[in-house]
């Protein structure tokens, strides 16, 4: 009995051996493979410290600098972080730059002061930049445009940039998204800045292809108030507009008159278009849109019988809800350089007048 015993006891201490062995074997090889994957003793401390700066430079440094570049709100701050920039400057943060620079000289009226700062040595290391790295179509657009802006156009990077936009209308042409280009159309006829004739004629040729897809308010008053008016393309743009002009929110045609109105540019057939739109779809006007429209005819010496009817009857509709003594005065003059003789309109602004007296007295 004993001997038929020994042998199963024997068989159950080798089985629970093996499994202890095979337990022992998983165990180590799962430590093993979290030393090698998942153990924080793989790197030393100084080494992931320095891994970590390297990763920084090489992916998040262009990224910081256009955030800085973006929210900075001064020439000042700008030049400060300009200052700051270590060794070749990337043909992006180039353009990111200039058209910061740009961005603010135009609000704070100080070009000369932004060209300055960039003449000492900044656009010598931009230029090299620009002829060594390929920039998109867009990115060359927008640098050029901000050099007419900030009237740079007569220094080496303007030059180096006529000749990658040259070489982008051979092989890049299809790409372009056309506001940009619209853009740097309107700049350069606003500043009389004369291109080269064969860039000129491409820019030219491409606009008169992609005439049914400038479709943006802004970009149809770039090409009405900049373009020469005696051309036949011309008059072809305009019937293309009508589409897009017929179908704009009243917004969006206040916009509008306001830009003719800041050019100085009356196009008879784009005015009409306009009162065409606002008559066929009259929406209620806020005071703001109508104190808008309403100096923008005026300035424009815009008589449409039309246009000043809809001026009429919106301002005697929208009298309660002038709040200021400044939107009276304002459209008082409106409508007066309009000649405008509704009467139940002036009948509205001498009731508000005569209500709102205490107003002035308050101040007195």
């Amino acid at each position: 009995m004993a001997a038929s015993r020994f042998p199963l006891s024997f068989l159950r201490r080798a089985l629970n051996l093996q499994f202890l062995v095979r337990q022992q074997q998983e165990i180590c090889l799962t430590n093993a493979v979290k030393k090698r994957f998942y153990s924080i003793k793989v790197v030393p401390k100084v080494s992931s410290s320095a891994l970590d700066l390297l990763i920084t430079n090489l992916t998040e440094k262009n990224i910081v600098e256009g955030a800085e570049i973006n929210a900075v709100t001064s020439i000042d701050g700008l030049s400060k972080i300009c200052s700051k920039l270590e060794g070749p400057i990337s043909g992006e943060i180039s353009v990111r730059v200039l058209a910061r620079f740009a961005e603010l000289a135009n609000e704070n009226a100080g070009i000369q002061r932004a060209a300055v700062y960039l003449k000492k040595g900044l656009l010598t290391e931009m230029d090299k930049s620009l002829k060594n790295e390929k920039l998109s179509m867009n990115s060359t657009l927008e640098a050029m445009c901000a050099l007419v802006v900030l009237e740079l156009t007569q220094e080496s990077i303007f030059e180096t940039l006529i000749d990658v936009l040259r070489q982008q209308f051979s092989t890049d042409l299809f790409s372009l998204p056309v506001s940009p280009l619209v853009h740097l159309a309107a700049l350069v006829n606003k500043k009389k800045i004369r291109l080269p004739d064969d860039l000129f004629r491409q820019m030219r040729e491409w606009l008169q292809l992609k005439a049914s897809e400038i479709t943006e308010p802004k970009d149809i008053i770039s090409v009405i108030a900049c373009w020469n008016k005696s051309n036949n393309w011309f008059n072809i743009f305009i019937e293309k507009a009508k589409s897009c002009i017929s179908s704009m929110s009243s917004d969006e045609l206040i916009g509008m008159m306001a830009s003719l109105a800041k050019s100085s540019s009356r196009p008879p057939h784009v005015l009409r278009l306009i009162c065409n739109t606002f008559e066929q779809n009259k929406k209620d006007l806020t005071v703001n849109q109508l104190i808008l429209l309403a100096q923008s005819a005026a300035k424009l010496r815009f008589m449409d019988s039309r246009l000043r009817r809809i001026i009429a009857e919106e301002t005697f509709a929208n009298i309660s809800y002038f709040t200021k003594w400044s939107q009276i005065n304002m459209i008082v003059n409106s409508m007066a350089r309009l000649q405008i003789g509704y009467l139940p309109a002036w009948n509205a602004v001498a009731t508000w007048i005569n209500n709102n007296q205490m107003l002035v007295l308050k101040f007195l």
